[in-house]
């Protein structure tokens, strides 16, 4: 079996590398951030004025979507982690 060269990369390709995973770490972190905040918003923005069947339908989609953005943040924070 033929052995493999080690690639060796430029301090200039590092940095630049570096760069690019800093950027998307700082993008990453921002959607994080949104994304924690529509879940604040969600908690705070509950009314007592509806009535009903139609609260019953209104809370199911809530935390539905509450439940869907706590996924979506986690594994944007797996993602921000890995990097």
């Amino acid at each position: 079996m033929p052995k493999r060269e080690k690639t060796k990369y430029t301090l200039r390709e590092l940095k630049e590398f570096e760069k690019l995973i800093l950027e998307k770490r700082d993008n990453a972190q921002g959607e994080l951030d949104f994304i924690k905040e529509s879940l604040v918003r969600k908690n705070l923005s509950g009314t007592d004025s509806t009535q009903g069947a139609l609260k019953t339908l209104e809370d199911g989609a809530d935390t539905m979507e509450k439940e869907s953005l706590s996924q979506l943040a986690g594994r944007q924070q797996t993602f921000i982690n890995n990097l």
